[in-house]
């Protein structure tokens, strides 16, 4: 969504988990270099499938919002400071 492009300045993320233990997590992007990680560590996994999961479930919940109370809850102080793009 256009508050993921916004946070992630152009960016792209992929994440695929196989067996709860082999994960690639990789970073696309426009004007960075390509990078991912390959793990066979199952703590790895088990954040990169909790972070899919939160994904979906936010874009679920979003979906399930009516545009005008989106459009309020992206004013909140709490809201803008998680959706402020990082320095990195």
């Amino acid at each position: 969504g256009s508050s993921a492009r916004l946070r992630l300045s152009g960016r792209r993320l992929a994440v695929v988990v196989a067996d709860n233990a082999d994960a690639v997590v990789a970073e696309f992007g426009d004007r960075t270099p390509d990078q991912a990680t390959l793990t066979t560590n199952p703590v790895i996994a088990l954040l990169a499938v909790e972070y899919v999961k939160a994904d979906v479930s936010g874009r679920l919940m979003i979906n399930a919002m009516a545009p005008a109370a989106y459009q309020q809850l992206l004013t909140t102080p709490d809201m803008q400071a998680m959706l402020r793009p990082s320095d990195s």
